[in-house]
C-alpha cells in the first residue's frame, strides 16, 4: 500500500474504539456520582456514631474522595485516547528550542514560506501552535482566539501563581486596568523569575492591541494573513507584533511537497523550553491529544556543542506529556546539518558527537537522523521517509500499548473500588447492631405472638378455602354467564343485505356460507377472551387474602400500601438482603407470586372443540322443520336442499351458533369448581412452605428481627433511626457495587492483548 493508504488504513481501523471509549466514560461518570452521593452523606453517618467509628468512617470518606479524584484523571486520560483515535490523521509533532531548524523544517516538509511558518535568527518569531494538514488547492488558514476565562485561567493566572503575585486579577479589565504587583524580592535574584515577569510585563503592555480578539469566533485568513496572527515579529522592521498573544490556535491546508502523505498532519508547538509560564502545560495537553510522532529538532553549534541540561529538561517535558508510553517509543531526534559556506559553517563532527552522546545514554529516541533541514531531498529521504516508515510500521503497536496501560489503570480503579466497598458492611463502619438481654427478650415474646396469630390466621383462611373448593367460583359463574348473554345478543350473524353482497362476491350461496361460518367462530370465540380478566381476578384475590394476614397478623404493613402481587414482590425484595439467609421464606413467596390461573391454558382448548359446527369442514345441523331430524354433513345438506337464497342462509347461520353455543355453556359447567380447587391447592402450598416447612421458623425470626424497628416502633425506638442509617448506608453501597460490578470497563481489544502476549 501507498503511504495514504497506510494511514487511512491505520486511521480507520482506531475508529471502533471509540465506542468503547464512550461506554467507559460513561460508567466512570455514573460511579463519580455515585461516590459525590455517598461523600454527600458524610455528617449523617458521623452525628449517629460513636468517636471509635468516626475514625473508621473518616478514613472511608478519605479514600473515596482520592477515588472520585482518580475517576477525574481516568477520565482526563481516556479523552487522550478519544482525540487520538477521533483524529482523521496521523500527526508529526515539532518541538526544539528557539533558532533550532524546526520552523525550516517545517517549510520544507510543508512547502509553506517564511510569511506562513516565520523564522529568525535574532528572535523566536513563531509564538502560536499551528496545525498543517495536507489539502491540494489554494493555502488557506483558519484562526482561532481564546475565550476570555480561559485566558485569564490559563495564560494570566499561571504567572500570578508561580511569582507569588498575590491572587490573580478577577478579571481581563481589572488585570489590564491595574499595576502588575512588584516581584517579591526573594525572587529578584532569580534570572528565571526575572525573565518569567518580562514575559508577563509584555501580556500587561500589549493588552490594548490584541483584547478585542479576545472571545471572536474563528476566522478564515489568507496566507499573506498568517504571520500577523502567529509571528512575534513582522516581516518587513523585525518589530514586535502582539495578535498572537489572543490566538489559541491556526490551522493551515496546504499543498504538501510529497503527494504520498496526504493523510499526514503535522503540529507545530512553540514555547517549550522558553520562559513563558503556562506554555508548557498547554503545549503538553496539545502532544498528548494531538500527536502521534514527536520531533525532536536541534541544531548543533559547529563551534562545539554536547546533549546538555536544557535538552534533557525539554525531554522529560514532553515524557509528560503520555506517560503511558515511554517517549523513545514515538519521538525521533533530527540533528540539523549545516554546510561549510553556510552562515554557520560546518556542523557535521559535532552532529556525530551529539549522537554519539545521546546513544551512550540509552534508547532515548526510536530513530536519530542528521539532515539539512532545509534541504528538500535530504528532509524526504534522511527524515520524512524513515519517520513515516517507522510510524506505520509501529503505531499499531503503540496505540495497542497506550489501549492496554489505560486498561490496567482501570482494572485496578475497578478492584479499588469494589474491594474497598465490599468491605463497608455497616457493622464494620457505623458499629454493631447491638440489642440488649431485656430488649432480646421482649422480641422474642412479640415475634411468639406474631407467629402463633399468623399460623392460626393461615389455618383460618385455609379452612374458609376448603369450605367453598367444591363449589362453583361466583366469579367465574359470573363472567360465564355475562359472556354467554353478550354472545346470544351480539352473534355476529350477518344481515340479508350484507349475505347478498357476499354471495354475489362468491359466485355462489354456498361459498358464501363457508365465509360466514369462519367469521362467526372467529367472532365468538373471541368474546371468551374476556374470561382471562375474571381468572385473573379470581387469584389475585388469593393473594389479596394472604398478603391481609402478612400485613394485619403479621405486622408487615409498613412495607407499603400495596396490595395483592405488588405487596409479595416486595416482601421477597426486601428478602434479599445480602449476609442473610431467607432462601425458604423466599421460595415460598416464589411459588404464590407466579402462580395463576389463565383461560388459553385451561379452558380454550376446551371451547374450540365445541366449535365444530361453525367449521365448514367438521359441521353438523339439525334440519329445520321443513327437514327431518336426522343430522348429517353440510355435502349431503346442500345436495338434498341446496341454499337458495339469503333468508335459508341466515337461518342455518343462527341454528349453528345457537347449536355451538349451547355446548360450550354446557361444557363449561364442568369447570365451574376448578379455579376454587387451584386457589386452595395453591394457597395450602405456599402454607406448608412459609410456615410448616423444617427450619423455615428460625428464617422468620431473623426476618423480624432485622425489620424489629419497623415492625414494632414503640418498642425499639432507640433501634429505629440505627436501622435506617444501615439502610441507607447499605442502598448506597449497594449502589457502587452495582456499577462497578455491572459498568463497562473493558477497553481492551485484539490488537492490545496481542502486543500483551508478544511482550
Amino acid at each position: 500500500m501507498s503511504r495514504t493508504e497506510q494511514a487511512r488504513d491505520i486511521v480507520s481501523r482506531r475508529r471502533p474504539l471509540l465506542e468503547k471509549i464512550k461506554r467507559i466514560e460513561a460508567s466512570l461518570e455514573e460511579m463519580q456520582g455515585l461516590l459525590t452521593r455517598f461523600l454527600d452523606e458524610e455528617e449523617t453517618f458521623k452525628q449517629s456514631i460513636d468517636q471509635g467509628n468516626r475514625l473508621q468512617l473518616a478514613s472511608l470518606q478519605q479514600r473515596c474522595s482520592e477515588l472520585r479524584s482518580e475517576i477525574a484523571s481516568q477520565l482526563g486520560r481516556l479523552d487522550k485516547l478519544r482525540s487520538r483515535f477521533s483524529r482523521q490523521t496521523l500527526n508529526i509533532g515539532m518541538v526544539g528550542l528557539a533558532r533550532q531548524g524546526k520552523s525550516r523544517l517545517l517549510q520544507t516538509l510543508t512547502g509553506l514560506g517564511p510569511r506562513e511558518i516565520p523564522d529568525g535568527n535574532r528572535t523566536d518569531c513563531t509564538g502560536v501552535r499551528s496545525s498543517i494538514m495536507n489539502n491540494q488547492g489554494e493555502i488557506v488558514a483558519t484562526v482561532s482566539f481564546y475565550a476570555p476565562s480561559i485566558f485569564l485561567d490559563e495564560v494570566i493566572a499561571p504567572y500570578f501563581e508561580k511569582l507569588e503575585l498575590g491572587a490573580k486579577p478577577l478579571s481581563l479589565n481589572a488585570f489590564a486596568a491595574g499595576v502588575l504587583p512588584e516581584l517579591p524580592a526573594e525572587k529578584k535574584h532569580s534570572a528565571v523569575a526575572k525573565a518569567q515577569y518580562a514575559s508577563l510585563q509584555r501580556y500587561h503592555e500589549a493588552y490594548p492591541q490584541y483584547r478585542e480578539l479576545l472571545g471572536q469566533e474563528p476566522r478564515q485568513i489568507t496566507r499573506d494573513q498568517i504571520r500577523d496572527y502567529v509571528s512575534r515579529t513582522s516581516a518587513d522592521s523585525n518589530q514586535p507584533q502582539s495578535a498572537f498573544f489572543a490566538v489559541q490556535e491556526v490551522r493551515i491546508q496546504c499543498p504538501f511537497p510529497d503527494a504520498d502523505v496526504s493523510e499526514i498532519g503535522f503540529v507545530d508547538m512553540p514555547g517549550l523550553g522558553d520562559t513563558g509560564l503556562g506554555h508548557e502545560e498547554r503545549l503538553l495537553k496539545i502532544l498528548a491529544h494531538d500527536v502521534d510522532l514527536l520531533f525532536f529538532v536541534r541544531l548543533p553549534s559547529p563551534s562545539g556543542d554536547s546533549w546538555n541540561e536544557t535538552d534533557i529538561h525539554l525531554y522529560d517535558t514532553c515524557a509528560r506529556a503520555v506517560p503511558e508510553l515511554p517517549l523513545h517509543d514515538w519521538s525521533l531526534m533530527v540533528l540539523n546539518r549545516t554546510v561549510a559556506g553556510e552562515e554557520l559553517g560546518d556542523n557535521l563532527a559535532n552532529c556525530t558527537d551529539i549522537s554519539e552522546q545521546i546513544q551512550s545514554k540509552g534508547t532515548l529516541f526510536a530513530e536519530l537522523v542528521v539532515a539539512d533541514c532545509s534541504n528538500g531531498d535530504e528532509v524526504r529521504s534522511e527524515v520524512l521517509d524513515p519517520a513515516l516508515a517507522y510510524l506505520t510500521a509501529h503505531i499499531e503497536n503503540i496505540d495497542a500499548r497506550y489501549v492496554r496501560k489505560n486498561q490496567e489503570q482501570l482494572q485496578a480503579l475497578q478492584q479499588e473500588i469494589e474491594r474497598l466497598f465490599t468491605r463497608a458492611r455497616p457493622e464494620t463502619i457505623l458499629g454493631a447492631e447491638t440489642i440488649g438481654s431485656n430488649e432480646e427478650q421482649q422480641f422474642l415474646e412479640l415475634f411468639e405472638n406474631v407467629w402463633q396469630e399468623n399460623v392460626h390466621q393461615f389455618e383460618k383462611f385455609l379452612n374458609e378455602l376448603f369450605q367453598i373448593r367444591d363449589s362453583s367460583n361466583v366469579h367465574f359463574v359470573r363472567s360465564i354467564t355475562e359472556v354467554i348473554e353478550e354472545a346470544q345478543q351480539d352473534t355476529g350473524i350477518p344481515d340479508l343485505d350484507k349475505i347478498e353482497r357476499q354471495r354475489a362476491e362468491e359466485k355462489s350461496y354456498d361459498g358464501a356460507f363457508y365465509y360466514f361460518l369462519n367469521e362467526i367462530r372467529a367472532h365468538l370465540s373471541n368474546k371468551f377472551l374476556n374470561l382471562d380478566e375474571s381468572l385473573s381476578f379470581t387469584t389475585e384475590e388469593a393473594k389479596q387474602g394472604v398478603g391481609r394476614i402478612l400485613k394485619g397478623s403479621g405486622r408487615l404493613g409498613f412495607l407499603s400500601e400495596a396490595e395483592g402481587t405488588d405487596f409479595l414482590q416486595q416482601l421477597y425484595a426486601l428478602c434479599t438482603v445480602t449476609g442473610y439467609n431467607f432462601r425458604l421464606i423466599q421460595e415460598a413467596l416464589d411459588i404464590l407470586i407466579s402462580f395463576k390461573l389463565s383461560f388459553r391454558g385451561l379452558i380454550q382448548h376446551r371451547i374450540r372443540k365445541q366449535m365444530d359446527n361453525l367449521t365448514p369442514d367438521r359441521i353438523e345441523l339439525k334440519k329445520f322443520n321443513m327437514l327431518s331430524s336426522l343430522k348429517f354433513s353440510l355435502k349431503n345438506l346442500v345436495q338434498r336442499e341446496k341454499i337458495t337464497n339469503a333468508e335459508s342462509l341466515q337461518r342455518y347461520l343462527e341454528e349453528a351458533h345457537k347449536n355451538v353455543l349451547g355446548k360450550i355453556e354446557t361444557a363449561l359447567k364442568e369447570f365451574h369448581y376448578e379455579p376454587n380447587q387451584a386457589i386452595f391447592a395453591i394457597v395450602e402450598e405456599f402454607t406448608d412452605r412459609a410456615f410448616r416447612a423444617r427450619g423455615v421458623r428460625n428464617q422468620w425470626q431473623a426476618f423480624y428481627r432485622m425489620n424489629r424497628a419497623n415492625i414494632w416502633p414503640e418498642q425499639f425506638k432507640k433501634i429505629a433511626q440505627g436501622t435506617y442509617l444501615r439502610e441507607r448506608w447499605q442502598t448506597l453501597v449497594q449502589a457502587i457495587l452495582e456499577a462497578c460490578r455491572s459498568g463497562d470497563w473493558e477497553l481492551t481489544t485484539d490488537e492490545s492483548e496481542r502486543v500483551r502476549s508478544e511482550e
